[in-house]
Order: C-alpha cells, then sequence, then structure tokens
C-alpha cells in the first residue's frame, strides 16, 4: 500500500526510489490551515502522484502545504522539495547545519557531490573502472534532486512551530552531518534514517565532511535514546515501536560490526576498499565486472568504522594514497 492514513491528521506516503531498499517514506500531517510535509522523495512523476493521493486522503490538496521540512538532504528525502517549493509556495527547512550543504550539492555545484563520492572511492584503494561506473550513477541520480529556492532553518534543541504543527528538533548526525529527528507532543518521532526498524542506516565517511561519523552516530544514538517517543515514523521500514529497544539493537550492532573491522585488518594493513570486501563478501558479487553493491556505501561504511578504531586507538592510518589501516593492541 503505498498510501495510509495512520491518524485523523497522519498519512504515510511510500515513495519508489531506484536503491536497493526500494521506497522511502514520507509524513504529510495536517494543520491548522492545511499540511506540513516530512521529507519529499525523489523528482518523479509518479512520487508527485503519490504525494496527491496521500494528500486526498486527508481531505486535501498538495495547493494545501504550508512547508517541508527536510531530516537531511540525501536525494530520496529532499529530490521534490523545490518542486513543492514552487508550485505551492511551501517553505523549506533544514536543520541549520544541513541547509549550506544541501544548497551546495543541489543548488549550486551539484558537481561537488560526484567528486566527494569519486574522491573517496580513490582515497580509499577502489579501482578505477568501478569509480568511473560510481561516478556515472550519481550523475544520473542529478536529475532526481530539483534546486530549490530560498530555505529556512531550524536549530538543534529549538521547538519548532508552524501552522500548529509543533516538534522538538535534536540534532542526530551519523547519516548526515546535519541530520534532524521531530518529536512531537504525542510521543511522534519523525526520525528520517537515523533509525532504522529492520537495517542499520549506512554511515559513511566523505571528504569535507565530519572527520568521524561512526563516532556521531554513536554519540546522537546515545543522546536520543530516552526520548520520550511513542511510535517512531523512520525514512524506510515501518513505523514502530520499542524506540530505546531498538537504539540499544544498533548500538550493539556497531559494536559487534567494530570488533569484525578489526579482526578482519590484517597485519600489514588494507585500504577500506579491501575491509569492505571482506565486510560485505556477499554483496560484492561481480556482474559484467562490476560489484553489485553501491560502492560509496560499502567503501564509505568501512572507512567510517577504520577512522573510528583510528580513534579509539585501535587502527593507525598510513599517509599513503590510497590509504592504509593496521590493527593496533586489542579490541575490547
Amino acid at each position: 500500500m503505498s498510501v495510509e492514513v495512520l491518524a485523523p491528521d497522519l498519512v504515510r506516503v511510500r515513495l519508489p526510489v531506484p536503491f536497493p531498499l526500494g521506497w522511502v517514506n514520507v509524513y504529510g500531517i495536517r494543520t491548522a490551515t492545511g499540511a506540513v510535509l516530512v521529507d519529499s522523495g525523489l523528482r518523479t512523476p509518479e512520487a508527485l502522484a503519490l504525494l496527491e493521493e496521500g494528500f486526498g486522503a486527508l481531505g486535501l490538496t498538495l495547493r494545501s502545504l504550508r512547508a517541508v521540512v527536510v531530516t537531511h538532504a540525501h536525494p530520496d528525502h529532499v529530490g521534490l522539495a523545490g518542486v513543492l517549493q514552487q508550485h505551492t509556495g511551501a517553505e523549506v527547512y533544514f536543520l541549520d547545519r544541513e541547509e549550506p550543504v544541501a544548497r551546495r550539492i543541489w543548488a549550486e555545484d551539484p558537481a561537488s557531490r560526484v567528486r566527494a563520492i569519486t574522491g573517496m572511492l580513490r582515497l580509499h584503494g577502489t579501482p578505477p573502472v568501478w569509480v568511473d561506473e560510481a561516478a556515472r550513477q550519481a550523475e544520473r541520480l542529478r536529475d532526481l534532486v530539483s534546486p530549490f529556492g530560498p530555505a529556512r532553518t531550524v536549530r538543534d534543541g529549538e521547538v519548532f512551530e508552524l501552522d500548529g504543527f509543533r516538534v522538538q528538533v535534536r540534532w542526530t548526525p551519523g547519516h548526515s552531518d546535519g541530520h534532524m529527528v521531530l518529536l512531537d507532543s504525542q510521543g511522534r518521532l519523525f526520525c528520517g534514517d537515523h533509525v532504522l526498524p529492520d537495517i542499520s542506516p549506512n554511515i559513511s565517511l566523505y571528504p569535507e565532511a565530519r572527520p568521524d561519523p561512526l563516532g556521531d552516530y554513536l554519540a546522537s544514538l546515545r543522546a536520543v535514546r530516552d526520548l520520550p517517543v511513542r511510535t517512531a515514523y523512520p525514512g524506510h521500514g515501518d513505523p514502530f515501536r520499542g524506540w530505546a529497544e531498538r537504539v540499544d539493537e544498533l548500538l550493539e550492532h556497531h559494536r559487534a560490526r567494530l570488533h569484525a573491522a578489526w579482526e578482519l585488518l590484517p597485519p600489514q594493513g588494507c585500504t577500506a576498499f579491501e575491509l569492505a570486501r571482506r565486510l560485505f563478501a556477499e554483496h560484492f558479487q561481480e556482474r559484467d565486472g562490476l560489484p553489485q553493491v553501491p560502492l560509496p556505501l560499502a567503501v564509505g561504511e568501512a572507512a567510517a568504522h577504520l577512522e573510528r578504531l583510528v580513534q579509539e586507538g585501535r587502527a593507525a592510518r598510513d599517509g599513503s594514497v590510497p590509504v592504509r589501516y593496521r590493527p593496533v593492541g586489542g579490541l575490547t
């Protein structure tokens, strides 16, 4: 079901995306005189039609839209925001730390995103032919994101209120440097990709981003674990309860993944690409000479875990290009 009314004032719309997960959730919330949309999906005619259907389930049209609140600037969450802004006059909101990044990569300098992806892959030892394919895929994705006009920002800890939509804003870096979650007075948490019910969100290291994304993510999990969450509404997967328990599962998952990464490091060291092939071996099956895995996600996640090990004093990074990591000491 693509459109699901979850409460008299709340609808979930599942929008298709050309990624392994297949779908992204966006949420329409009825307000005093219209509606607010949390995240927007990609810029496709199908997504726009499904959003119209979702608003219709609340007895509204897209012309009722007052604001698009973007949890983070990944394409499947921001792609339609500019179109909706242009056609409805809705304001677009980001966390203050995320807005300049979103503007740069989707409006001012789209090539910077491709440079960041290919730069990360090269730095961490990915074969050139695979880097080139990742660049082509990143370029194709650009057409699925609409540039947006002037945007507004919210801050960590702020109580944001608009037309009866009232939420507490929490900064949760990790999946994205400027990711945020939104908690309303009913205990409904719109958590973007910070916590997903069935899988761990991708945590990747990119040039010019914060240097320890996995450390950020683990700290963010601990910071929001004890929020009074009744139901979590994620960017992927179904809404769920048991928030603290799910956070604990993710903390344990990354503890185990860090241990696995450390154990897989050979004494002579290896690159993040080489580690990714070991950590995610089942996903590195090749077809037509290319791996059947999104390389930026696999290599970026391996690099993020290696940098966390460096920060913990359990691995060392050399100054070569590509960068190599070697184990140090033991993992407790």
